[in-house]
């Protein structure tokens, strides 16, 4: 058997049999250059089996985690699948929900559209035959109410004898004097139409052979003056009167206020002032005052004072409950014809009204108030 080599690194041949291994260098260097490259080579089957391991380790995790991920897609792909079939279902029966919704409100609008079809054709028969009838009562009403505003003021005129102006007063509560009162023999007397002083006279029958005088000044005018009671009772004391009272269309606006249509000058017992409205009334308690007091006189033959009895016939219970009648009913009728100056048709019933009770009221006070 041959022991001998070559030395790789010196190319000098070794005979083994006679190497002292302990002591050669080129063995030593030898075997340490063989130790490295196996080492090497170790290292790389190490290394290499080593990677192999880490890839077959990522593999192993990758492969895992792709099953644990692939796992759990599909459990939420399951729970999905069942929400899905949920939401089908409830898209399905949603769907069939909104056809029948639609179907209803369709069925809805149709009646709707029916309805109001029917509504407005009758609103328009409604309107229609409203508004004929309307146009007819309101023609009607209106006729009726100018009618009764003309009537109104007629009988308005003849109960308060008011007219406009001048000349037509005096006359008016002159022939109003002789139609009431002509009868028991009293004497009417205009006096110097138009010009001032008296106006009237009403001389009132005692008997055959004795007349009493009541003087009469009518003021138809806007405005009344004080000045007028001034001028009134120096001419009553110049014709020696005892009776007598200015009649004005419009008084002062605190005695219409405190609902003094007819009213005493003060101190001076049976004279008065008087509105147009309450004149009639007024004419008919002078009247009276004057028989009145001629019984007075009748009865009592001593000296008496005539001006206190007058006052004290004046203040009686009873003269004193007629002024207060008649006052009051003046005032209530101007209130409430005072809120009719703005009304139409609705109205005219309760002027009538108004009307009906003033008439009634100053007749029965008529009634009760002539003395023959």
């Amino acid at each position: 058997m041959d022991y001998k080599i070559t030395c790789p690194y010196c190319e000098k041949t070794i005979d083994l049999q006679k190497l002292d291994l302990a002591k050669d260098e080129h063995i030593k260097a030898f075997i340490n250059q063989e130790v490295k490259k196996k080492l090497e080579t170790s290292q790389l089957i190490l290394k290499a089996e080593y990677n192999d391991l880490l890839i077959i380790k990522a593999k192993e995790q990758e492969e895992n985690l792709r099953l644990k991920i692939t796992n759990e897609f599909n459990e939420k792909e399951k729970e999905l699948q069942k929400q899905l079939s949920v939401l089908s279902e409830l898209n399905i029966h949603f769907q069939e929900t909104q056809k029948t919704h639609q179907t209803d409100l369709a069925n809805e609008r149709k009646n709707y559209t029916e309805l109001m079809q029917t509504f407005n054709n009758l609103k328009d028969a409604l309107t229609d035959s409203i508004q004929k009838n309307f146009d007819y009562s309101y023609e009607q009403a209106t006729k009726e109410y100018h009618n009764k505003i003309d009537q109104l003021n007629e009988q308005i005129r003849i109960l308060t004898n008011v007219k406009n102006k001048g000349n037509q007063s005096e006359k008016d509560f002159a022939d109003f004097l002789t139609n009431q009162f002509k009868q028991y023999g009293d004497v009417i007397e205009r006096v110097n139409p138009g010009k001032n002083g008296a106006d009237i006279i009403h001389q009132v029958k005692i008997n055959n052979h004795k007349f009493e005088e009541i003087y009469y000044e009518i003021k138809d005018v806007d405005t009344f003056h004080s000045n007028y009671i001034t001028k009134f009772i120096q001419d009553i004391n110049n014709h020696n009167l005892q009776f007598g009272a200015i009649i004005a269309r419009n008084i002062p606006a605190d005695w219409r206020n405190n609902g003094e249509y007819i009213k005493e000058i003060d101190n001076h017992p049976g004279l008065f002032v008087c509105t147009f409205e309450a004149a009639r009334v007024l004419f008919i308690l002078l009247r009276k005052l004057v028989l009145e007091t001629e019984k007075i006189k009748i009865n009592n033959q001593q000296e008496y004072d005539l001006k206190n009895e007058i006052y004290q016939k004046i203040n009686s219970p009873e003269f004193r409950a007629l002024f207060k009648k008649i006052n009051e009913l003046l005032t209530d009728a101007n209130k409430k014809l005072t809120t009719l100056n703005n009304t139409f048709i609705k109205t005219y019933g309760e002027l009538l009204s108004i009307n009906s009770d003033i008439e009634s009221n100053i007749l029965n006070l008529v009634a009760s108030l002539k003395v023959n």
